[in-house]
């Protein structure tokens, strides 16, 4: 096992679908440790969902993403991060 940080700084193309590519792949299902955001306008609720099935995701952060809502945040606090 390896551990996978990703990090999505100032990415303002990167949507949804583009999160649902990265989690879809067993390597960042089982390997995906920390994954930052950063200004990365295109990207909503949706994409938490996706990052539900990243089973090791321990760290995610967040920053100046405005349609990530707070509920979101706290879903995946909840189900995942540990």
């Amino acid at each position: 096992n390896f551990c996978v940080n990703l990090e999505l700084s100032r990415c303002e193309q990167i949507t949804d679908e583009g999160i649902r590519y990265v989690c879809s792949s067993t390597s960042a299902q089982e390997n995906l440790h920390i994954l930052e955001f950063d200004n990365c306008p295109s990207v909503t609720d949706v994409s938490i969902d996706h990052l539900l099935t990243c089973q090791n995701l321990r760290r995610l952060d967040i920053f100046d993403c405005q349609q990530i809502s707070k509920n979101a945040v706290r879903k995946i606090q909840v189900g995942r991060l540990k």
